[in-house]
């Protein structure tokens, strides 16, 4: 049960981290665009 449970603790924070990472990075990366004067 406790290695399920790592395992399942472990992707729910993989999942996490990156969808936060990519809420993080994509509006960043939109407004450099945006600021852009090209």
């Amino acid at each position: 049960m406790d290695d399920v449970f790592f395992v399942l603790t472990s992707g729910i924070f993989t999942i996490f981290g990156g969808l936060f990472v990519l809420l993080v990075l994509s509006p960043s990366s939109w407004s450099l665009r945006a600021n852009d004067p090209e």
